[in-house]
């Protein structure tokens, strides 16, 4: 089965612990005998983030390939700090964007897509399912709702919703 995981963080050569647990869990699918790619889009507007190559293969300790990528996309903040925050909603687009550049770019024909965590991965890949024809889960394990933003908060969860997206809570 292939699997394509986007998620808002992994580690990387400038953060080696940064999510390691969704590595963990990549790791074990991989294993397990899936074909597992990683998309964890990364903001370059926040330039206190050091510039992270966009693509690696990471083997397994079962001996497994794992392609990781970190497409680059743009936003000042992620979150709805008002009602219609076009700011929010435009980097919510660049997010989706840089997720489904990929998936065309290296070909990745994803049967499964798995979201780490709901805002912005799983409204992303609610977005994204129906065009791959793919089955789609998300994980809610945000520490709180706060974390979904003060706005938007019920168009995230209609999204998902909206396009049968599996809800894992965390």
């Amino acid at each position: 089965m292939n699997i394509v995981i986007v998620t808002t963080g992994y580690p990387n050569e400038h953060n080696p612990s940064h999510y390691v647990f969704v590595k963990n869990l990549v790791e074990t699918l991989a294993d397990f005998g899936n074909q597992c790619s990683v998309i964890a889009p990364q903001n370059r507007l926040q330039k206190e983030l050091p510039y992270i190559r966009e693509h690696r293969v990471d083997t397994t300790a079962g001996g497994n390939k794992v392609n990781v990528f970190f497409p680059i996309f743009n936003t000042l903040w992620r979150n709805e700090k008002f009602y219609l925050d076009i700011i929010a909603m435009l980097g919510s687009l660049s997010f989706r964007h840089a997720v489904k550049h990929t998936i065309e770019k290296y070909e990745l024909k994803p049967d499964v897509l798995y979201a780490h965590f709901l805002d912005p991965a799983g409204t992303c890949i609610a977005k994204l399912k129906d065009v791959y024809n793919a089955k789609a889960f998300a994980v809610f394990g945000e520490s709180s709702f706060w974390a979904l933003g003060k706005y938007g908060f019920n168009k995230k969860i209609e999204d998902v919703k909206k396009h049968n997206v599996n809800v894992i809570v965390a």
